[in-house]
């Protein structure tokens, strides 16, 4: 049996444990068995969040960052992909639990923070590109149509645990992206 087939009979807690020392090294799996793995501890993580204590968040999401550095590392996910699954995760995750400052992934202002560092665009300047959509070339739409890709995991979960008036400016615009 391959690293891989062991790890997928692992229950969250193994799996995470596994995962956040480090193991398999990046280069001992291929790149779809990588992207399998941050599927699989995405799932597992929402369909166990409810019964999860302080300890085990730390631990899976020890996990879930080495995950996304070595699936990352061997070029199995890029980082705006990364960002994406990090903000539909926490989404997913906020629709079952409460808000916990203490994990980053259960914390809406970790969530608008990283998204707004993440936008390719301003929201003066997509707000502009907007109005002018039939005159935009092909790289403004192309990051318009990213900066929605960004938002839209956020766009019903994140503003209601959330009161930061950055946000609520892109939940305006956003009905207008691409």
């Amino acid at each position: 049996m391959s690293d891989f087939e062991d790890l997928l009979e692992l229950d969250l807690r193994q799996l995470s444990a596994a995962l956040s020392v480090g193991r398999p090294s990046a280069e001992e799996l291929e790149q779809n068995q990588w992207i399998g793995l941050i599927e699989l501890l995405t799932m597992r993580l929402v369909g166990a969040c409810e019964e999860l204590s302080a300890e085990d968040w730390a631990v899976c999401s020890t996990a879930l960052d080495y995950v996304f550095r070595a699936a990352g590392k061997i070029k199995a996910i890029d980082h705006e992909e990364e960002v994406i699954r990090r903000l539909n995760l926490s989404a997913a995750l906020l629709r079952h639990v409460a808000p916990r400052s203490e994990v980053d992934l259960l914390d809406p202002d970790h969530a608008v923070d990283l998204l707004l560092r993440e936008l390719p665009v301003s929201a003066d300047e997509a707000r502009d590109m907007v109005v002018r959509r039939r005159d935009l070339e092909i790289n403004q739409i192309r990051r318009l149509r990213s900066a929605k890709n960004l938002l839209s995991p956020v766009v019903d979960i994140i503003p209601r645990h959330t009161h930061d008036s950055r946000l609520r400016v892109w939940m305006s615009i956003f009905p207008s992206l691409p």
